[in-house]
């Protein structure tokens, strides 16, 4: 694509040209800073610069940003003619032209210098997505429905992609936001204090819908079923999550929770046609279950994370039981989703009426206004859903104590009295460090972090939450937050630092055991290990994180979706949740 200069400096050639003449004579080469001097400097002087623009002291073998603009502003002028003023010494229309492709030719060179690192490594932090693997890898969470990084600002990019280095900047928001993300991972890291018990929850024929439902469904079914019509995808939805209000604070505890639902397929062989009902009736209903927040509240809608837990085919028969093991995190709910359901169920009530009025009962027939309609069409109609009468939930299930987390985060087991001798404090937090960093820790870096330990105690904090504080320190640490850049005395990547990067390449995490290992051993600078470690991370299910983050920044994935079709032309686009397919399907090719 050419430069928005040179595409300018086209546009006077064509303007420059006489109609029906022959081509001008072809521009020749011009000093730049001769042209200057000849036709700027007088007035633009050092001492008194018109419109405070200086070219007398202007250094063209200076690739600052001040000097590039001033060069920019200088060829906006020749192009525009607004420069020289019409008194002052007017250089010919070749000169001119000449001198805007050699000025031009300058700032292009300029600008490719100022964007180049020359070949040097430069910092560079961690971007967004490598902080959220890394946490997950680090301290053993399950980041199904926890995400630290949702409020860190987008990660600046440079030819789509999101991990060149000096793009990565930071910034006094994103420190912030490290802060509380560091916050969040040890909380959630930490967990209960102690081993949680398996609970169990039923809940029968007491199911309050959504507000634009709730009068229809009390005047049908007095409530004794939770109903879903749409897919969770709508815009607008109306009983596209099944939420249980007399669960409003969610389970407990971290873990995983069996969940029964007694449902039942409704009207798959309704009289409406697909036309009016917006639903392919071909298809088996599908019961899905999603995670809801119950901080955030707001059940009936879409909630920022939602992944689907799991899914199943439903009886058109009768009532049958269906079970579902899935994760839910502390405060989370499962909410239930018609996944093939109906599209735009808020505007199928009108299109029945207008489409079906005939086949409707008199009694419908006879109401009047959406309202009374959508109660009628409720009650007495045939539109196709998804029933439930009972739920049961039951959990956690095989809980490991000390969970994972804690172990990671600790480095054993932390189950009984607290109280650490030094020896242990000291043991913990070089241990906890030497991960987080991905090296070996210097004895002043465990030094500052004891004495940070110490710190928190001494302001009366126990030993677990004088500890905890340390964690999130050694989260916000530059050694945690960046890459390493030390070389080796032949000008090397060190073992450890080529461990974090082809780690990072490949995983988009941290270095895994064995690459670590290797590291601390000083065998990774070898070309053979570096090409069987290189084969065998491809080989692992974490190099989906390189085939998903490669194409998201070389195809540019991550934008789909920003520009989606109009869903009364494309409603399979919507109900079918297709983006998130289109995107599966391309990293599957």
């Amino acid at each position: 694509m050419l430069s928005s200069h040179v595409f300018r400096l086209l546009v006077v050639c064509v303007l420059l040209q006489p109609c029906g003449a022959a081509p001008a004579k072809e521009a020749q080469p011009i000093d730049p800073v001769g042209f200057l001097e000849n036709y700027c400097i007088d007035c633009h002087t050092a001492d008194d610069p018109a419109g405070e623009r200086d070219f007398e002291s202007l250094n063209l073998g200076d690739s600052h940003w001040d000097t590039q603009m001033a060069l920019q502003e200088a060829i906006d002028q020749l192009t525009l003619r607004s420069m020289p003023p019409e008194d002052s010494d007017q250089p010919s229309e070749q000169d001119r032209l000449a001198a805007i492709d050699a000025l031009t030719q300058q700032l292009t060179r300029m600008r490719q210098e100022s964007s180049s690192t020359n070949g040097r490594t430069v910092l560079r932090r961690l971007s967004r997505r490598e902080y959220r693997e890394t946490v997950s890898d680090l301290l053993k969470l399950d980041m199904t429905m926890f995400d630290p990084t949702h409020e860190f600002p987008a990660d600046n990019l440079s030819e789509h992609f999101d991990n060149v280095g000096d793009t990565l900047v930071m910034s006094g928001h994103l420190l912030e936001r490290y802060l509380d993300a560091a916050e969040q991972c040890v909380a959630k890291a930490v967990g209960p204090s102690e081993r949680p018990s398996t609970q169990e929850w039923r809940f029968h024929r007491k199911f309050p819908q959504q507000a634009e439902l709730r009068t229809a469904h009390a005047r049908a079914f007095l409530n004794r079923y939770l109903c879903l019509y749409d897919h969770p995808f709508n815009d607008k939805t109306e009983g596209g999550y099944g939420h249980i209000e007399a669960f409003a604070g969610g389970v407990p505890v971290d873990g995983v929770y069996e969940i029964w639902v007694h449902a039942k397929a409704m009207h798959r062989d309704t009289k409406y046609s697909e036309r009016a009902v917006k639903i392919d009736l071909e298809e088996p209903f599908r019961l899905g279950i999603r995670p809801g927040d119950s901080v955030i509240g707001d059940m009936p809608h879409r909630q920022p994370i939602q992944p689907l837990l799991a899914e199943s085919v439903v009886s058109d028969d009768e009532f049958e039981w269906i079970r579902f093991e899935v994760p839910l995190d502390q405060g989370f709910v499962p909410r239930f989703t018609f996944e093939n359901g109906m599209h735009d169920v808020r505007g199928s009530f009108a299109r029945i009426y207008r489409m079906h009025f005939n086949l409707l009962p008199q009694e419908i027939r006879d109401t009047r206004g959406i309202f009374e309609q959508r109660i009628a069409i409720i009650s007495e109609g045939t539109l196709p859903h998804l029933r439930i009468d009972e739920v049961k939930v039951r959990g956690p299930l095989d809980v490991k104590w000390p969970t994972k987390s804690q172990q990671a985060l600790f480095g054993g087991d932390v189950t009984g009295e607290e109280h650490w001798t030094d020896s242990e404090v000291r043991d913990r937090i070089e241990r906890f460090a030497s991960r987080a960093y991905r090296r070996p820790v210097t004895e002043t870096e465990v030094e500052g972090l004891v004495a940070f330990f110490d710190s928190r105690k001494a302001f009366g904090r126990s030993s677990h939450q004088a500890y905890g504080d340390t964690a999130k320190a050694i989260l916000c640490s530059p050694s945690f937050l960046y890459f390493r850049t030390s070389t080796t005395e032949d000008g090397q990547l060190s073992d450890h630092a080529l461990a974090e990067r082809l780690s990072y390449f490949l995983t988009s995490s941290m270095p895994d055991d064995t690459l670590r290992q290797l590291a601390d051993e000083g065998k990774l600078n070898d070309p053979e290990t570096l090409r069987q470690q290189t084969r065998r991370l491809l080989a692992s299910e974490k190099s989906d994180e390189f085939v998903a983050d490669f194409l998201d920044n070389w195809l540019d994935l991550r934008s789909l979706g920003s520009m989606p079709p109009d869903p009364r032309e494309f409603a399979a686009f919507y109900s079918g949740d297709l983006q998130v397919d289109m995107k599966t399907e391309t990293r599957m090719f």
